[in-house]
């Protein structure tokens, strides 16, 4: 049974990730200038690690084809303890 997914086809968070994604979130436009408008790009989760990637919105509409893999490379590939990703041009 695969992971559960939301509309947009990424995976559902945890209460105690989103609480995190949220928190980071509410950092960044708290204490850099107005003038820095950051856009949540990427989450990921594995065993341990939450891992949110931010961008500049001026920089966002020239990423495209972003393509994020969880690989199990752990304890004999049976946990997902590592994870790798790429962005493609």
């Amino acid at each position: 049974m695969g992971k559960v997914k939301d509309a947009y086809g990424h995976e559902q968070l945890s209460s105690a990730y989103r609480s995190w994604r949220d928190h980071f979130t509410q950092c960044i436009e708290t204490y850099l200038p107005v003038t820095d408008h950051y856009v949540l790009l990427h989450t990921a989760s594995l065993v341990g690690l939450f891992t949110c990637i931010f961008v500049k919105t001026t920089y966002k509409v020239k990423i495209r084809d972003l393509e994020a893999k969880e690989i199990k490379l752990g304890l004999g590939g049976l946990h997902g303890n590592k994870v790798r990703a790429r962005c493609l041009r």
